[in-house]
């Protein structure tokens, strides 16, 4: 039997990198010519990405941190 904790949406790997460096997702959700709300579900892992999107956010995710550098903390 499956642990309840296997069953839950695991985020996508480039939310950390956004909210690390505090990259609004409305900026995301602009980049990807997508809704926020359904953004905010892709990078939760609630919904699947297709193989073109997910590129264009690990192009997204890149361009941050080489912008932005390394995080204030």
């Amino acid at each position: 039997m499956a642990k309840l904790k296997d069953l839950l949406p695991k985020p996508h790997p480039t939310k950390t990198i956004f909210k690390t460096h505090n990259f609004p997702i409305a900026a995301v959700a602009k980049y990807l010519g997508f809704t926020y709300t359904y953004t905010v579900m892709l990078l939760n892992g609630n919904y699947r990405i297709t193989p073109e999107n997910e590129v264009k956010l690990h192009e997204l995710a890149g361009m941050v941190s080489k912008e932005m550098g390394q995080p204030a903390d």
